[in-house]
């Protein structure tokens, strides 16, 4: 059921989308609707308000990340404390849901990861591939990506390429449980129900605490780089970034060698040369100035991967071509 955290999440969305794009676009010509207004006050206003209803959520208690990242998206009932609204389903009210169909392995997938997306995902150090110490960081064979990489990396893919309808050879499983895969693949082709488009009952989460807090430091970066607001500390992330990055590993992935990625630390922000370089400096929004500011848009694009976020952010950021 929707609560008030829920909507205060949803809230926070919208206001840090505002917010960012009158910093962004403020030079686009639909923008000058407000050539009367000052439109940095605007962008300061709607952050300020992202910050205050991500706290309403933030500050309740209610909410912990206590679930591996693979059990949010693979369970047939709401697990942990995580999902602030979720989306339950049954065979016995013919409510089916056929997501996880399309991560089995069988089914070919029309959206998919590329080089792009491997190259953007942290290595468990917190740093780049091109910059890590981690064991077989540079390399881009996906069993070493899934031992080197940030653990969601493990629990989003399936670690060998698959070519089902997908040229990359990158087949996502994070909308199914561990075992589901698994059928196809060993070659009993058992074709159990639960993971059959037509009778498939894996549920969905629709908002999760990970966007509210992910929300909320982001807007709290943007009104220290921008707008001389409170510095962030490394209290902030360890509410944030780093709570997201402590979650629970799965035993799977443990057994497979994933460890958790090293918490970041604004005394010590790595510096991503591609912050700075093409295509970044030809984009609308030009450069990225602020380490912090595209350690957090990394952490998103790595969170929400396949959640409908990317999109809408890269717009925001002015990164959208």
């Amino acid at each position: 059921y929707v609560n008030k955290y829920v909507v205060a999440t949803i809230a926070s969305r919208c206001m840090l989308f505002e917010g960012t794009w009158y910093i962004y676009h403020k030079n686009d010509q639909a923008m000058q609707v407000y050539k009367n207004d000052n439109i940095d006050d605007l962008a300061k206003t709607f952050l300020n308000k992202t910050v205050e209803y991500a706290e309403v959520a933030m500050n309740s208690g209610v909410y912990k990340f206590d679930t591996d990242y693979n059990a949010l998206f693979g369970s047939y009932s709401k697990p942990g404390n995580e999902i602030m609204l979720y989306r339950q389903y049954s065979n016995s009210e013919s409510v089916k849901h056929c997501v996880a169909s399309y991560c089995n392995l069988r089914e070919g997938q029309n959206v998919y990861g590329n080089l792009s997306t491997l190259k953007a995902w942290i290595c468990n150090d917190g740093l780049t591939y091109d910059q890590s110490t981690a064991t077989n960081a540079s390399s881009f064979n996906m069993k070493d990506l899934v031992v080197s990489r940030d653990p969601r990396f493990e629990a989003t893919f399936w670690p060998e390429t698959v070519h089902l309808g997908n040229a990359t050879g990158i087949y996502c499983t994070k909308f199914i449980n561990r075992e589901g895969p698994t059928l196809w693949y060993d070659g009993s082709n058992s074709n159990r129900p639960e993971y059959r488009s037509a009778t498939n009952i894996n549920g969905a989460p629709c908002v999760r605490y990970a966007e509210t807090v992910l929300n909320w430091i982001e807007a709290k970066a943007e009104l220290a780089d921008k707008f001389g607001g409170a510095a962030v500390t490394n209290a902030d992330l360890d509410r944030s970034i780093n709570a997201i990055r402590n979650r629970p590993l799965a035993p799977e992935a443990v057994a497979k060698g994933v460890k958790k990625t090293a918490p970041l630390d604004v005394n010590n922000l790595p510096n991503d040369p591609a912050r700075t370089a093409a295509p970044e400096v030809n984009t609308h929004a030009g450069v990225v100035n602020s380490p912090l500011i595209w350690e957090i848009r990394r952490e998103r694009r790595m969170e929400f991967f396949m959640e409908h976020f990317r999109t809408r952010d890269i717009r925001r950021w002015g990164k959208l071509e």
